[in-house]
C-alpha cells in the first residue's frame, strides 16, 4: 500500500509576532469570547469532517453496488429488469445523490431561527401524473418504463420504490418521507427519473452483454416549500425547461411543529368580560403544544380533566401592559373574536421570558398555518 506523507507548515508561515500586536486586558469577558471562538472553530471542523466522511462512505457504497450490478448482469440470466436489478438501481441513485449532497455542502444550517420553531414535514401518497405527448413513448410495449422519485432537503435524501405507470397515466409511490428540523425557508427537491427498458440493438447498454438493456433518464423536478405545501399539487418542470399543465406531482403533506419542552409557572389570570371588572385568579400554568393549561394546584397537572385550556391558535399577539393588575406588569393575549386574557407571572422578573416564549409559539402557529 502506498503511503503519502503530509507536510505540516511551520508556524511562522501563518502566525504574526505577538509582540507587535496590541494587547487586550485579560478580563473575564475577553477570555470567554476567546473560548467561545475556539469552541465554534472546533465544532465547524467536526462538522466538515463528518460531511467528508459521509461523502466517502457513499462513494464506497456506490462502487460496491456497481460491482454487484456488473456481476449480476454477467452471471445471472434475465437479471436486467428483475426485482434485484431495480433495487440496485434505486440504491445507486440514492447513494450518488447523497454523495453529491455531502460533497458540495460544507455545512448544513441548524434550526436556530428565532422567528419560529422548526417543524417536522411528512410526505405521503405521492402520485406523479404524466399525460403530455412527450411521454407517449413510455406506454409503448417496445419501450416500457419504470419510475422513481428522488427527494432531498439538506442531508436527508430519499428514493422511492421503482414503480410502473398504470393504465390511467399516473404512478403511485408508497412510503412515508419525513424531514425533521425544517425551518420556514425549507425547500424539498423532488426529481423524477425514468428507467427505460428496450430490446433494441440500437441502444447500447452500459455493460453491453445482455440483449435487454436499460437506461436511466432524468425526466424533471419540482420544489416543495412553505408557499405551496398546503396545496398538495406541484408544478413539474421537465429537464428540457418546459412545463405542461397535464404533468403534475401530487402529495399529502403533514406539518407538525416541534414544540419545545413544557414551560411551567404560577400566573394570576384575568379574563376580560364586557361591562364587568376583571376577576383575578392565581393558577399553576403549563404551556405545551400551543396551549396554556391552568390548574388550581401543581399536582393537578397529572390529571387532564382537572385543568382548563387556553388555545393559542387564534391568538394574535402577546403584549406587555402596565397597571392592569395592581402595581404589576401583565401580559395581554389578544385573540380573534374571543375575549382578551391577562397573565401576570409570578415572579415579575420572568415577564420578558414568558413574553418571548408565547410570541414564539404564536408566530410558529401562524408560520406553519396550524389549524387555521
Amino acid at each position: 500500500m502506498r503511503q503519502e506523507s503530509i507536510s505540516v507548515p511551520k508556524c511562522d508561515q501563518y502566525c504574526t509576532d505577538a509582540s507587535n500586536l496590541p494587547q487586550e486586558p485579560s478580563t473575564v469577558t475577553n477570555i470567554s469570547d476567546k473560548n467561545n471562538n475556539i469552541i465554534s472553530r472546533i465544532n465547524a471542523a467536526d462538522d466538515s469532517t463528518q460531511i467528508l466522511s459521509q461523502s466517502y462512505f457513499q462513494d464506497i457504497t456506490g462502487k460496491q453496488l456497481s460491482n454487484l450490478m456488473e456481476y449480476g448482469i454477467r452471471n445471472q440470466p434475465n437479471f436486467i429488469g428483475s426485482s434485484a436489478y431495480l433495487e440496485i438501481q434505486r440504491l445507486l441513485l440514492l447513494t450518488r445523490k447523497r454523495s453529491q449532497v455531502f460533497k458540495f455542502s460544507t455545512h448544513f444550517p441548524s434550526p436556530t431561527e428565532a422567528s419560529s420553531l422548526p417543524a417536522q414535514i411528512t410526505l405521503t401518497n405521492l402520485r406523479f401524473c404524466i399525460h403530455s405527448e412527450q411521454f407517449e413513448h413510455c406506454t409503448s410495449k417496445n419501450y416500457p418504463s419504470n419510475y422513481v422519485i428522488l427527494l432531498y432537503h439538506h442531508e436527508t435524501v430519499y428514493a422511492t420504490e421503482i414503480t410502473e405507470r398504470n393504465e390511467f397515466g399516473w404512478i403511485d409511490f408508497k412510503g412515508s418521507f419525513v424531514y425533521k428540523d425544517a425551518m420556514r425557508n425549507f425547500k424539498i427537491i423532488a426529481e423524477v427519473y425514468a428507467l427505460h427498458f428496450t430490446t433494441s440493438k440500437s441502444l447500447k447498454s452500459l455493460f453491453g452483454k445482455d440483449n435487454k438493456m436499460a437506461q436511466l433518464e432524468l425526466i424533471g423536478k419540482t420544489t416543495i416549500d412553505i408557499k405551496n405545501a398546503s396545496k398538495g399539487v406541484f408544478t413539474f418542470r421537465h429537464s428540457n425547461g418546459y412545463t405542461y399543465a397535464s404533468d403534475k406531482l401530487k402529495a399529502t403533506i403533514e406539518t407538525k411543529i416541534q414544540w419545545p419542552e413544557i414551560y411551567r409557572g404560577f400566573f394570576t389570570i384575568g379574563i376580560e368580560k364586557i361591562g364587568l371588572p376583571l376577576l383575578w385568579n392565581k393558577r399553576w400554568c403549563t404551556i405545551n403544544n400551543g396551549n396554556i393549561c391552568h390548574y388550581m394546584y401543581p399536582c393537578e397537572e397529572n390529571y387532564e380533566n382537572l385543568g382548563r385550556t387556553i388555545s393559542l391558535t387564534n391568538c394574535v399577539e402577546c403584549l406587555e401592559v402596565k397597571n392592569i393588575y395592581p402595581k404589576k406588569k401583565s401580559l395581554l393575549l389578544k385573540f380573534k373574536r374571543l375575549p382578551n386574557i391577562y397573565l401576570t407571572p409570578d415572579p415579575q422578573n420572568d415577564i420578558d421570558i414568558w413574553k418571548q416564549r408565547i410570541n414564539l409559539i404564536i408566530s410558529s402557529i401562524n408560520c406553519w398555518n396550524i389549524n387555521k
